[in-house]
C-alpha cells in the first residue's frame, strides 16, 4: 500500500514539476520599422498571420516583395529573404519575415 501511494506521488509531483516547451527568443529585427535604411542595403520587415502556416509565410514574403516593388518598381536582382520567425497561437501562425535589398554601387 506504501509503494502505491509513493508511485502515485512520484506521479503527480514529476508530471507538476516539468518545464513547459520552450518558446524561441523574438529577434530584434521583428520589432523594428518596415523599413530601415543601413549602410549597403534596404530591410523591409513585414508580418502576416493564418490559420494555415505555409499561406502565413506566402502572405509575408509577399508583402514584403511588394514594399520592395513599390519603392523600387520592381524587385531588384539581389534581393533576398533573410530571416523568418513565426509564432504559434491557438489558431493562427503569425509569420515576420526580413528581406534585403542591396543598394546599388
Amino acid at each position: 500500500m506504501r509503494a502505491l501511494g509513493l508511485a502515485l506521488a512520484g506521479i503527480v509531483f514529476g508530471g507538476c514539476s516539468s518545464l513547459p516547451p520552450s518558446t524561441p527568443p523574438v529577434p530584434t529585427w521583428v520589432r523594428q520599422s518596415a523599413r530601415v535604411l543601413e549602410t549597403d542595403s534596404i530591410v523591409f520587415v513585414e508580418s502576416d498571420d493564418d490559420s494555415v502556416r505555409d499561406s502565413a509565410v506566402a502572405k509575408a514574403e509577399g508583402l514584403a516583395l511588394d514594399d520592395v516593388a513599390n519603392e523600387c518598381s520592381f524587385v531588384p536582382t539581389g534581393t533576398r529573404t533573410e530571416g523568418r520567425f513565426e509564432a504559434q497561437t491557438r489558431h493562427l501562425t503569425q509569420v515576420h519575415v526580413k528581406t534585403r535589398v542591396p543598394q546599388a554601387a
